[in-house]
């Protein structure tokens, strides 16, 4: 029984019954309302029935007739407000999925996976979704500061150039693709400051919450928006 009710709904996709049974357990445990399909075509005749909002997509990739990503592109177009959380156990030998995986925004969680794995990941979602709606509502200043950045489970820093910044967040000029939903720790020196973050040597503790195209003469070709 969940502790916790959510306003969050989730759509489950899965081609095997055990496995989408399982998660929708794990989900409701945890307060999420979920809806269940069994393919992708059942998924968006699901997703077609419902006026009110589907926030997040849980989809396997590798499903007959009608893959994750296919399932993802169609979904957005009846529910453009969703968000994607892809599952797979092929990376070894599919190589589709890695590629597909390579060119896609949205997060990713390996199978076989347990609860807490799966909750945490979807937190990390909702969470970064909120944060960037708080950052939306933040006056922005453009201004170039180099910084260091480290994702979760990383041991190397890696050096990245802001775009612009506010008080709950920063547009990150990256040389390399980062995960929507990821955790990631910045460090950078401020010129003055920015909200109650004061000028000085900073870190930050974040989510990247989306991708956006940068402009091709910056440093770095991955811009991504990181709220904290």
């Amino acid at each position: 029984m969940s502790t916790t009710d959510r306003s969050e709904v989730l759509l489950l996709v899965d081609d095997e019954p055990a496995i989408l049974d399982l998660m929708a357990q794990m989900l409701s445990e945890n307060g999420y309302k979920t809806f269940e399909a069994l393919s992708g075509s059942m998924a968006l005749e699901v997703a077609e029935s419902q006026a009110d909002p589907i926030h997040l997509l849980v989809t396997d990739i590798v499903m007959p007739a009608m893959q994750g990503f296919e399932l993802a592109a169609g979904l957005q177009e009846v529910h453009p407000e969703t968000r994607v959380l892809f599952l797979s156990g092929h990376l070894e030998d599919r190589r589709e999925v890695l590629e597909g995986l390579a060119h896609t925004p949205y997060p990713f969680l390996l199978k076989p996976f347990t609860a807490e794995s799966l909750g945490k990941k979807v937190r990390a979602i909702f969470e970064a979704a909120a944060a960037e709606d708080d950052r939306r509502r933040q006056p922005r200043q453009e201004i170039r500061l180099p910084v260091r950045y480290r994702v979760e489970g990383a041991t190397q820093w890696q050096l990245g150039t802001t775009i612009d910044i506010s008080e709950c967040g920063l547009l990150l000029d990256a040389p390399e693709p980062l995960e929507t939903g990821q955790q990631i720790d910045l460090e950078l020196t401020l010129p003055n400051r920015f909200g109650r973050r004061r000028p000085g040597r900073t870190i930050c503790h974040g989510y990247v919450t989306r991708h956006v195209d940068t402009v091709r003469a910056l440093n770095y070709p991955i811009g991504v928006f990181v709220a904290f």
